[in-house]
């Protein structure tokens, strides 16, 4: 434990493991814009700054909206740019 940490501790002042409640407008709002392709700082912006981007972006990633990786990607379009002479 961080001396800030047990400070706090020692104070009473613990931190809240509960997730932050979003209301239906912000989550129709993430929702849209992250169909959209927007990104988690437009997100932010759009929502008045009451969020942080880390917020924003894990809220996404439970609402179902991954990012998905580029080492996956490759490969397939390899595959089937290596196939396209063989018909």
């Amino acid at each position: 434990m961080t001396s800030i940490a047990k400070k706090k501790y020692d104070m009473g002042i613990r931190s809240s493991n509960k997730p932050a409640e979003y209301t239906k407008e912000e989550l129709d709002i993430i929702r849209d814009m992250a169909e959209k392709g927007s990104s988690n700082k437009q997100i932010q912006e759009t929502l008045g700054g009451t969020r942080t981007r880390d917020a924003i972006a894990k809220k996404k990633h439970y609402l179902g909206y991954r990012k998905a990786k580029k080492s996956i990607e490759a490969p397939v379009q390899k595959l089937e740019d290596d196939n396209e002479g063989e018909q």
